[in-house]
């Protein structure tokens, strides 16, 4: 138990071979004994529970619904109260910790009588709980738990902090740059595919505006084909007709009457002169549609262009907006794949300066690590000496390896059990 932190009381309640029972811890280094199957190992599997193990519903006693374990630890440290209360489960002097596993039910936990997350009840124990096993030891022989236990001797986390954000820097690099090497495989393929693709939508340079146009002045020209032989029959009555040119004949008639005689009002005359003047102005319109034309080379280009149109429409199931995005999304993809090259560079560049940032970092760890590596060994003699095995030594080598998350150092605990034997790597 952390040193701020007391397990005062532990109460079972239908738990395995315990029917209702209470285990009162005293304050200092207290041990359980017993003969075997009476009981011992289920009490560490109890606190286990308290500290967000899975629970297993064949704990619960033969016959019973439920089970319940009830832990009670006792704390004065204010950073442990502070604690407590930003999660949300505040406590006086108490912190009490419960487990109810029911048969037929989901299972729930209580932190300071506040139901809570198993999780939670994980998280804090790992925060302020060792909780060792019978098997343990076995530990000792990681090289990697050696390692982390100098590191510990040597208060050197700040050191692996810088050295972690840089390493998770340096592996986020390297997958960016694999991603990419990857992407490389596939850009001549992919920009093969939208190279054709742009030549088909520049060619076309799609535009709202001319599209509108082009079908305006088509219509236009088809309109007026089908009404060509009306209006030119219409504009021959006109103008080449005996009628047109009789109208002509009476209006010159009527002028030279009104002169000689004085019965005829003028007001006919110019209202005839009006009449005159509208159908000029009528046959003017008409000439003037009739003169719209387009050259056969020009047609046959507005109809392959708006045909064109309705082909990528078609193809890439959109309107004339929605080719002008693909074609400025196929622009800027070409752009990207084009410039993956220098991408590529820069990556690796970042890539070497983060590698060797984090080889200057891996250098001081390497160097705290030896000189704490030669005081801990010295120490760790020292301790095995005093427990009458005075030919006992300790030695911890350290020598560089491959950068890994913990640094480049290899780290080797030699023992030599007694002087002369030579010393042999602890295993």
């Amino acid at each position: 138990m952390g040193q701020n932190l007391k397990l005062a009381n532990l109460n079972l309640t239908n738990f395995a071979t315990f029917q209702d029972q209470t285990i009162h811890f005293g304050d200092h280094f207290n041990a359980i004994i017993g003969e075997t199957g009476s009981g011992k190992s289920l009490i560490l599997d109890a606190l286990q529970l308290i500290l967000g193990q899975r629970a297993d519903k064949k704990i619960i006693r033969k016959g019973c619904d439920f089970a319940c374990v009830e832990a009670i630890f006792t704390s004065e440290d204010p950073a442990i109260k502070d604690y407590f209360f930003e999660i949300g489960h505040p406590f006086e002097d108490e912190i009490v910790i419960k487990r109810i596993i029911h048969k037929s039910e989901n299972s729930k936990a209580y932190l300071n009588f506040q139901q809570c997350p198993v999780s939670m009840l994980a998280k804090a124990g790992k925060r302020f709980i060792d909780l060792v096993g019978q098997f343990e030891n076995q530990k000792l022989f990681s090289e990697k738990y050696q390692l982390s236990l100098l590191d510990n001797f040597a208060d050197n986390s700040h050191l692996l902090a810088a050295y972690g954000n840089e390493y998770q820097k340096y592996l986020s690099q390297k997958e960016q740059l694999k991603t990419l090497q990857d992407k490389e495989l596939e850009t001549s393929q992919r920009l093969d595919y939208i190279n054709f693709q742009l030549r088909e939508l520049q060619s076309l340079s799609p535009d709202l505006k001319e599209e509108k146009e082009l079908k305006e002045k088509k219509d236009k020209y088809l309109d007026l084909e089908n009404n060509k032989k009306l209006l030119e029959e219409i504009n021959f009555y006109f103008e080449g007709t005996e009628e047109f040119l009789g109208l002509q004949n009476i209006m010159g008639k009527l002028e030279r009457a009104l002169v000689k005689s004085k019965s005829l009002d003028s007001e006919i005359l110019e209202k005839f002169r009006a009449a005159w003047e509208g159908l000029k102005e009528i046959n003017f319109l008409l000439n003037k549609d009739l003169d719209y034309e387009i050259s056969e080379p020009e047609l046959n280009q507005l109809i392959e262009k708006l045909d064109l149109y309705k082909k990528l429409q078609r193809k890439f199931n959109t309107d004339t907006p929605g080719l002008t995005e693909k074609l400025s999304g196929f622009l800027k993809e070409k752009e990207t794949l084009t410039n993956i090259d220098s991408n590529l560079r820069e990556l690796e560049k970042g890539l070497g300066r983060t590698r060797e940032s984090l080889i200057v970092l891996a250098k001081k760890l390497h160097a705290k690590r030896l000189e704490s590596a030669a005081r801990l060994s010295e120490l760790l003699t020292q301790a095995v000496r005093e427990l009458r095995m005075e030919g006992a030594s300790f030695n911890m080598l350290l020598e560089e390896g491959e950068l890994t998350a913990s640094g480049f150092s290899k780290m080797r605990l030699n023992a030599e059990i007694n002087p002369g034997e030579g010393f042999f790597k602890v295993k």
